[in-house]
């Protein structure tokens, strides 16, 4: 009787050393769940210099065609930002035409699965939010100082570009 005592005991030793090694293979591969930021703060930063560096005859669209066409547009030598610089300079109160321009010379350099927020001096010049900025892991701000020569003796500016990205 002594003996099938004893191998009770120790089964049920096994039985706990197993349960407790389970859990902690569990809790030690486990992975954490924060999300990277190297990718999305490479992106914005790529798409910062995207909006200063890229001229508007290189990224033509039917908008900036028609933009163009109806003078809007003097130069096709201006990079996007500078351009959309120039369309807050005249009106600050016309967003939508820095917003389309954003939107359409934008389109294949920014993913379309991340929310993104454009500003010009604190006004809201571009919005693609496909949910609320509260609802996200992670949200990355970039902010750029621009200036734009107006005519040969007025430079316009400064003024805060930013761009936020969330996930």
């Amino acid at each position: 009787m002594d003996k099938r005592g004893a191998y009770f005991f120790v089964i049920d030793a096994f039985i706990a050393s197993s349960i407790i090694i389970i859990c902690l293979m569990i809790i030690f591969t486990s992975k954490n769940s924060r999300p990277d930021s190297g990718p999305a703060l490479l992106m914005i930063e790529e798409f910062a210099n995207y909006l200063q560096d890229s001229k508007l005859n290189e990224v033509q669209g039917s908008y900036v065609i028609n933009l163009s066409n109806a003078s809007s547009i003097t130069s096709l030598d201006n990079t996007i930002l500078e351009q959309a610089v120039i369309f807050y300079y005249y009106d600050s109160s016309n967003i939508t035409r820095i917003s389309q321009l954003i939107d359409t010379t934008t389109r294949s350099a920014s993913s379309q699965q991340r929310s993104m927020i454009i500003y010009l001096n604190s006004t809201l010049v571009y919005n693609r939010s496909l949910s609320t900025p509260s609802e996200s892991d992670l949200m990355i701000t970039t902010r750029r100082v621009v200036f734009k020569r107006i005519n040969e003796t007025f430079v316009y500016g400064p003024l805060i570009m930013e761009v936020k990205l969330w996930v």
